[in-house]
Parts: structure tokens; C-alpha cells; sequence
């Protein structure tokens, strides 16, 4: 809903005069915001290193090493002074353009140095470092939520290169200590930082928001275990995932002891609750012994999506009590393609299954209607 739509509904609804929402217009237009011209700037721009790129790639071998280093070092400073300067002067969109290439382009910088030299480091490493290099000066400037995800899928790809290299060293049991718990819970402590939030407004926010979508995901992601039977090698499989379980009780109570004296800043009994009941759900199908029970793990997969949907609603999070809503009847169509498969080729079945998905798609629709506009 755009703007303009939503100021009419709320002098409809008088909660507004029409001074206020005129008020509110004025202000939102004012703010610098990524139009048509800054699109075509930024392709312009993209277009550009994409074509100095492909220039030097077809007579790289011909390049001497050094002028390569320095023409790639001279790109990179002219980009960081320029996200530098937008930032002084308040043009924000630009400098949100430039930090982006500019992180690109470090990386691209990296890798050069590295196959020049040959230096046979890891994959890991190399985002190590790149990390090292970028991360202050996106944590002094950036301010865009694209640019600030994509650093924080960066963190986790650097993250999960640096387990694959070091697993043999620590074992499963530390891995799933760290991954498992250490990561998005750490995350998101730092994120609900009452301190921080308040110095640091953009930043922390979606770093939680980060934490919280790991938790949900690793957790999904664990009820498939349900589907295989968990029987043969079943102390070893405890053994490693056990202390990465108290792991994340302990991490949790710290965290609820941390909200109640109101050092974080968060809705203590939700967050309380969707951790908790988190940390026993995705525990729960890699530590107890059970047959083949893909039904059971349907229903907690579904009954979990219902928490998530709920602790949205409850913290004023409208989006994620509707997508919530949207992957519970996804996967009550995967569960009828699991139980009803082999019917799905004949008419019958085809018929049922398109009935069933409108259906679905009705019901969830009015659920997304009835309760994400709460009154």
C-alpha cells in the first residue's frame, strides 16, 4: 500500500487531520529515495566497471602485473572517496551505490592479488580477509538494507568455508556448539543491545532480524530429520549434538536473564518463548530415537511456522504472520503430494489437487486479511 493510500485511510479512519497527513507527505517526499535517475546512474555506473572489466580480461595475459594491481588499487580509492563524500554531503542513494561496488570490487582486488602471486590461500581466507578490509567502512557508512544483508550473507558463507576447513581439527561437536548456537544467538544479543540500538539504529535491528531468520531456517530445515529412521548409530549422532543442545539452553537463559534486567531490548516472554520452544524443536528429531515418522514431522514443522506467525503478530510484525501463513499451506501441499502421490496422475488427482490448492490459497488469503489487519 502506498503512501497516499495509507494517509487516506487514516484520515477516513480520523485518526489524522488533514494538516498531519499533509504534513507527513511533504517530510517522506522531501527524503532522498532511489528514483528513476539514480536506476539509470547505477546501471550507467555498473555498465562502466563491467566494461573495463571485459577490456582487460580479453588481454589480461598481455598486462604486466603491477599495472594491474595499481589500476585495481586507484578504482578502489576513487570509489571509497566518493562513497566518502556522498556521505558528508548527504547523498545518501549515491553513496549506497558506491559502497556496494566498492565491497564488490575489494573482493575482485583479493582474488587479483592472490593469482597474481599465487598464493594458494583458501577460499576462506580470502573472505577472511575481505571482511577485515570492508566491514568498517560499511559499518561507518552503509545505512541500506540491501547492502547491509548482503554483508551478513557474506559473514555466513565466510563462516560456513572457514567449518569446512577447520572440521577436521574441532570435530563435529564444537561446530555444532558454534553454528548451531553461538552464531544467531550471539547475533542476536548484539542486535537487541539496548546501548547499541541506540547509538547504532539500522545496524543491530537487522542483525537481529538476521539471527532470528537463522534460528527459524536451521530449525526448519531440522524436521526433515524426521522422515529418516533414527535408530543405527544413535549414541555417536547424541554424543556431538548434545553439548551444542546445552549449548543453546544455556545461551537462551542467558539471554532471558539478560531481558529482565533490560539490558536487551526485545518483548522478554515472546522472545523467550519462540527460543525456547525453538532450541526443543530442532533438538528434538536429532536426539530422540524414532522410526519413520514424516507425518510427525509435518505437524511440527506446521505447528512451529504457527509460533513464528504468532510471535510476529505479538511484536507488531505483520509481514511475518503473513508469510508464516503462506509456508504453512505450502507444506500442507506437500504433505497431500506426500500421502496422495501416486493418484496425482490420474484425473482424480489432478482435480483434488487443484481443488485443494484453491483452497489453500482462499484460506490462507482471508487468515492473511482477518489477522494481519489487527483493529
Amino acid at each position: 500500500m502506498t503512501l497516499k493510500a495509507r494517509l487516506q485511510r487514516w484520515r477516513t479512519a480520523d485518526i489524522i487531520d488533514a494538516a498531519t497527513a499533509q504534513r507527513i507527505q511533504t517530510y517522506e517526499d522531501s527524503k532522498p529515495g532511489f528514483g528513476f535517475s539514480t536506476a539509470m546512474f547505477a546501471l550507467g555506473a555498473l555498465a562502466i566497471v563491467l566494461g573495463v572489466a571485459a577490456v582487460v580480461a580479453s588481454n589480461w595475459d598481455a598486462i604486466p602485473a603491477i599495472p594491474k594491481l595499481v589500476a585495481h588499487a586507484i578504482l578502489n580509492a576513487a570509489l571509497a572517496a566518493g562513497a566518502w563524500r556522498a556521505a558528508q554531503t548527504g547523498r545518501t542513494t549515491l553513496g549506497e551505490i558506491l559502497l556496494f561496488l566498492l565491497a564488490g570490487l575489494t573482493l575482485t582486488f583479493i582474488a587479483l592479488i592472490g593469482q597474481i602471486y599465487q598464493t594458494g590461500a583458501p577460499l576462506w581466507q580470502a573472505l577472511s580477509l575481505w571482511l577485515l578490509v570492508t566491514s568498517p567502512f560499511l559499518f561507518l557508512l552503509a545505512r541500506a538494507k540491501f547492502t547491509i544483508a548482503c554483508w551478513i550473507l557474506s559473514l555466513w558463507t565466510t563462516l560456513g568455508t572457514a567449518a569446512e576447513a577447520v572440521e577436521y581439527r574441532l570435530g563435529h561437536a564444537h561446530l555444532d556448539v558454534t553454528f548451531y548456537t553461538l552464531v544467531p544467538f550471539l547475533m542476536i544479543g548484539i542486535g537487541e543491545w539496548k546501548t547499541l540500538r541506540a547509538r547504532w539504529p539500522v545496524w543491530p535491528w537487522l542483525v537481529t532480524v538476521a539471527g532470528y531468520a537463522l534460528i527459524a531456517c536451521v530449525v526448519s530445515a531440522a524436521q526433515l530429520a524426521w522422515i529418516d529412521e533414527f535408530d543405527r548409530e544413535f549414541r555417536d549422532h547424541r554424543a556431538h549434538l548434545f553439548p551444542a543442545f546445552l549449548a543453546a539452553l544455556a545461551a537462551a537463559s542467558a539471554m532471558a536473564a539478560l531481558r529482565r534486567v533490560k539490558w536487551l531490548e526485545a518483548n522478554s516472554l515472546v522472545a523467550n518463548i519462540f527460543l525456547f520452544v525453538s532450541i526443543l524443536t530442532g533438538f528434538a528429531p536429532l536426539l530422540l530415537r524414532h522410526p519413520h515418522w514424516p507425518v510427525v514431522g509435518a505437524g511440527i514443522f506446521m505447528a512451529y511456522w504457527a509460533l513464528i506467525g504468532w510471535s510476529g503478530m505479538r511484536l507488531g510484525h505483520r509481514g511475518v504472520l503473513n508469510l508464516a501463513i503462506v509456508v504453512i499451506a505450502l507444506r500442507l501441499v506437500v504433505v497431500y503430494v506426500e500421502v496422495f502421490g501416486n493418484l496425482l496422475s490420474t484425473g482424480v488427482g489432478l482435480i483434488a489437487s487443484g481443488v485443494l490448492l484453491i483452497a489453500l490459497v482462499w484460506a490462507a488469503g482471508k487468515l492473511i486479511r482477518k489477522l494481519g489487519h489487527p483493529k
